[in-house]
């Protein structure tokens, strides 16, 4: 433990700075809660009535921010233009009995500190002290009052001061200037307004309030208090993962004066056994005496649990004769050996250094320092081809400091199952299914080594693509040989690519529209692209025709053209006749029907035939019919 000093007295009559802490802790509690506080024999080992009690932060080191903490949890409001200072307990100057003395009564991190806020007239102030000699006292008092504006630069000057005596007496001083210069008053008559009142400053609460007349040396008049008590017992410390019971109590108080502005709070944490807060403070959170980070590490002595209360001189004598020694974790042994206390004397389990692979690694190891024995090594064996270790055989603290070859001074190869006997001792190692069992080691490092791998020729097989016409969609492959690398794996997916389907067909039939009036044809995709998407239509809707109708329709049309041959011809033959007729003066034929055609008159008579012999001349002259007219138109 870290030695303390403090400033020698420079009078003789200077009383000790801790008798005086002890002697104000003694007045403030007669003041409040004397009669609550008296500690009988049935109290203690009741361990009082359980309660949950809130208990302040306790500072780190007496640093500004930790200290802050425990004025925030106590006091409600702004915690800003706060004054901090901590009693400067250890001096250069200071003997080293006297440093050891101080280092067994105070706690190292923060043994005292003090904190106060000014508000015009009002001073809120909180004392802490840390301390422990026979018992452990843990306390945090705090002052919320207004005082009377001409005392304020005596009391600022006061508690201001950074000398550890003033320090401590600066409650009792706040405290008794209070009461002989009480100018400042109010009101509180009844439990539900103290307790109001006090709620309003402090962030502390309870409900058992109670009506308090208290007397005081020096003042003439009794004073009138609402006040509240709470305690209970402190809970077990874990000690080395053993459960010990501190013999405490934890306790808190509040006060109210009646006709003054002043509310106190008070919190208290004894222990009767203060040893034992001070090994929880150092060792409390270990799961096991050895230095090591595995989990659920277990230490036997002759198959019965390590229990480290009984190690430490303080509570049972040391060990004697050849007892045997496990170190075991989840049940499985790693470390056996055995020791002769009487020869070798007592064992410091703080000194033993365990180590193993991480859960990641890939092969085992061990190491093994502070247990210089020989002794049995229990290594897991994460490669089930290794058939070898590397033994390191000096103390060493990092894996790393192995050789990759195991080649180095102090290293050999140990197979397994095999012995070693070329070493100084006489090394074995078996194989136990996943671990390899050493024997005959002291110093003790050991790492699995993993035989050279051969190499591993991949065979792929793939099942048939799920478009298999185009060699492409989804397929498992698996590699036979298991190699556990996907390198070369071949492909399990490919897209397909787009198809554009080429439709052929051949023409509708029967040529000749069947009696159900449909004809039919076959459509084929060259592409073959294995889609109905685009495919013509594969049937198609005729209609049957009667034969006779195109027969009667074609001898009909016959019939009107010849028809219509016959009427042309009569017209044209009237036409004939009409031209070959005499016309009037007026230029109109003359009607008569028995003129002859020319046809008539050239096939005609023989009158006709005479005439046409004559010699020629001009029918056609006018005079010449007239003439002959009767030549001309013979009856």
């Amino acid at each position: 433990m870290k030695k303390r000093g403090r400033n020698k007295p420079k009078k003789e009559d200077e009383i000790p700075p801790i008798l005086i802490c002890l002697i104000l802790l003694a007045l403030i509690l007669f003041i409040l809660i004397f009669k609550n506080l008296v500690l009988t024999t049935n109290v203690i080992q009741n361990h009082l009535t359980p309660k949950v009690i809130e208990n302040p932060p306790t500072p780190e080191n007496c640093s500004n921010e930790s200290i802050k903490k425990v004025w925030e949890f106590i006091f409600k409001g702004s915690s800003e233009n706060l004054t901090i200072t901590s009693a400067p307990y250890n001096n250069t100057n200071s003997s080293e009995e006297e440093s050891e003395i101080w280092s067994l009564l105070l706690n190292e991190k923060c043994p005292a500190y003090k904190v106060y806020q000014i508000n015009g007239t009002n001073i809120r102030t909180l004392i802490g002290i840390d301390v422990w000699f026979l018992m452990n006292m843990k306390m945090a008092m705090a002052i919320d009052g207004n005082y009377p504006p001409e005392e304020m630069e005596n009391i600022i000057q006061r508690i201001s001061s950074s000398e550890q005596n003033e320090m401590e007496n600066a409650p009792e001083y706040l405290l008794l200037n209070f009461l002989a210069n009480r100018t400042i008053k109010r009101n509180i008559n009844t439990s539900q307004e103290a307790k109001t009142e006090f709620e309003s400053v402090f962030n502390i609460s309870s409900s058992n309030w109670t009506k308090e007349e208290f007397k005081v040396d020096g003042i003439t008049e009794n004073l009138t208090a609402f006040s509240f008590f709470e305690n209970g017992s402190l809970e077990n410390i874990t000690l080395f993962g053993e459960s010990i019971d501190p013999m405490g109590i934890i306790a808190k108080a509040g006060m109210v004066l009646q006709n003054y502005s002043m509310n106190i709070y008070l919190y208290t944490d004894i222990s009767l056994l203060a040893f034992t807060k001070e090994l929880e403070r150092l060792y409390g959170n270990w799961t096991s005496p050895i230095n090591t980070s595995l989990k659920n590490i277990e230490v036997k002595i002759n198959d019965s649990k390590l229990k480290m209360s009984e190690e430490i001189g303080l509570f049972s004598e040391s060990r004697s004769g050849i007892q045997r020694i496990e170190i075991n974790q989840d049940e499985q042994t790693i470390i056996e050996t055995e020791i002769n206390f009487t020869e070798e004397g007592s064992l410091d389990w703080t000194k033993i250094i365990l180590k193993k692979q991480e859960t990641d690694s890939t092969r085992g190891y061990v190491i093994i320092n502070g247990l210089n024995y020989t002794k049995n090594v229990t290594v897991d064996r994460l490669n089930d081809k290794s058939e070898s270790v590397c033994i390191k055989d000096k103390e060493i603290y990092s894996i790393d400091e192995i050789s990759p070859e195991c080649n180095a001074i102090d290293e050999y190869i140990l197979e397994c199952p095999g012995n070693l006997t070329s070493t100084a001792r006489n090394l074995t190692c078996n194989i136990s299914g996943n671990k390899f069992i050493i024997t005959g080691l002291e110093h003790s490092a050991i790492l699995e080594i993993i035989p050279p791998e051969i190499p591993c020729v991949q065979n792929w097989q793939c099942d048939e693509w799920s478009e298999t016409s185009k060699s492409c969609g989804y397929r498992t492959c698996t590699d036979l040989n298991n190699c556990g690398n996907i390198t070369g794996k071949p492909l399990e997916y490919q897209e397909c690519p787009v198809c554009i389907p080429n439709w052929k067909c051949t023409p509708f039939l029967p040529e000749k529209c069947p009696r159900e009036e449909k004809r039919t044809r076959t459509c084929t995709d060259i592409n073959d692209c294995g889609t109905e998407k685009g495919k013509p239509e594969l049937t198609q809707t005729c209609e049957r025709k009667n034969i006779l109708v195109y027969i009667l329709i074609t001898l009909l049309g016959i019939a009107v053209i010849i028809l219509i041959v016959i009427i042309l011809k009569r017209i044209i033959i009237r036409r004939e006749k009409l031209k070959e007729r005499p016309r009037t003066e007026q230029g109109q034929y003359k009607n008569d029907p028995n003129y002859p055609s020319q046809i008539e008159q050239y096939y005609g008579s023989d009158q006709t035939h005479n005439f046409k012999e004559q010699p020629e001349t001009n029918p056609q002259s006018e005079n010449y019919q007239e003439k002959f007219p009767d030549k001309y138109w013979p009856k």
